[in-house]
């Protein structure tokens, strides 16, 4: 597996590396660390010769972009040179102008897997490209408490929010910044932010198809002027969704994990602010923690902090997430809300009145989650892409 040490900074692949490794160690299979930042080529060179090497696998992209050199200066892609696939796993990719990475390293070696809805739709509205996308839901490692969740009445946090807050009118700045023609870019990035900022079931294809295609006007994904309104629309409407969550719930005590509060807000004088954390240590706050506000950025994916809840046993309430909806039970397995008004505040309030009603959700949302979200499950799928991608390269004759 190539790994970035230097780029993890909370220690987020540790735990998924551990995880991957003991759940391919249960089907036979050794996962070897590489570092991708700087290279052991001796041990790539060894790996890509092994007949018993099955794939590389990547972590958001590290290491993709290793290439060979022949003897005539020319260089081609390593996993094209060894003849291996190279499976990369997008947890947390950027989105849109950032995204090109796919298009960088296209070979039929290349295999993405994505874990959200939109970014699997991004990436093949590239057109006729020749790498291989698959949707790969996230899971969260075990902390080996499985099973022993701290009671309700002993927790000391009503609502955990583990977000980074940033200023939206900053991307709106970059974004004018950065435009070709000023005027046209603030036009469509002013008509998405009106049209969809509050629609929480929206995502950028939604986007494209109401101001674009329904239209007739042009549309690119690789155009770079695009690129950089729908980018700057979907990091506005993210940040300032979670500005106005803030303001909705200025009543209730929040514990807030992030590293600034960028702009001006009221807060409950009971609510607290933390600085950001290791991955570990955020899961033992959610340990802690009745209910943990899950403001996804996507409603087709990435849906990392509901599983974290999830996992240690406490209510997650989320903005509409279709992964989570095709899996977990609305007041069943955990919560939704609808907007970021009455529903977002009726629901953290009916939580903190009920005890025992939100501690049977999370009881039953823990247990659905071992059946979906674990790393068994995630290297189960892994398997069953690299053996099709098998099965569909041509052989070589005998």
């Amino acid at each position: 597996m190539l790994v970035s040490s230097a780029a993890d900074e909370f220690g987020h692949l540790e735990g998924h590396f551990d995880a991957l490794s003991q759940a391919f160690s249960r089907r036979g299979i050794e996962l070897v660390r590489c570092e991708a930042n700087q290279p052991d080529s001796a041990l790539l060179a060894r790996l890509g010769r092994d007949p018993e090497l099955l794939f590389f696998l990547a972590f958001n992209g590290w290491g993709a972009n290793l290439a060979w050199q022949g003897t005539d200066g020319t260089q081609r892609s390593f996993f094209a040179h060894v003849g291996k696939p190279l499976l990369d796993h997008f947890a947390d990719p950027p989105f849109a102008d950032e995204m090109q990475h796919a298009r960088q390293f296209d070979t039929p070696e290349h295999v993405m897997l994505y874990t959200d809805h939109t970014y699997l739709a991004w990436d093949n509205l590239g057109g006729a490209l020749r790498h291989s996308s698959y949707f790969l839901p996230q899971f969260v490692p075990d902390d080996g408490e499985s099973g022993r969740h701290t009671p309700f009445a002993q927790r000391g946090i009503d609502v955990l929010l583990p977000v980074s807050l940033y200023d939206p009118d900053h991307y709106y700045r970059l974004m004018l910044s950065a435009a070709p023609d000023r005027r046209e870019g603030q036009a469509l990035f002013d008509e998405l932010v009106g049209t969809f900022l509050h629609d929480l079931r929206s995502d950028a294809m939604n986007w494209i198809s109401a101001l674009w295609l329904r239209k007739d006007r042009p549309f690119d994904a690789s155009n770079p002027a695009q690129q950089r309104v729908i980018s700057a629309a979907w990091h506005y409407i993210k940040n300032r969704r979670r500005q106005l969550l803030l303001e909705s719930l200025a009543d209730v005590p929040l514990t807030i994990v992030t590293r600034d509060i960028p702009y001006p807000v009221r807060l409950h004088p009971d609510s607290k602010v933390l600085a950001p954390r290791s991955f570990s240590a955020l899961g033992d706050l959610a340990r802690d923690a009745r209910l943990c506000l899950c403001p996804t950025p996507h409603v087709r994916g990435f849906h990392e902090r509901v599983l974290l809840a999830l996992s240690r046993g406490a209510v997650a309430l989320s903005a509409p997430n279709q992964v989570c909806e095709e899996q977990f039970l609305d007041g069943e397995e955990m919560l939704y809300y609808q907007d970021l008004g009455d529903d977002l505040h009726r629901k953290v309030q009916t939580c903190a009145e009920d005890d025992q009603w939100a501690e049977a959700i999370a009881t039953r949302g823990a247990a659905a989650l071992q059946q979906h979200f674990t790393a068994d499950v995630t290297v189960d799928r892994m398997l069953r892409i690299f053996h099709n991608y098998v099965a569909r390269r041509p052989q070589a004759p005998d």
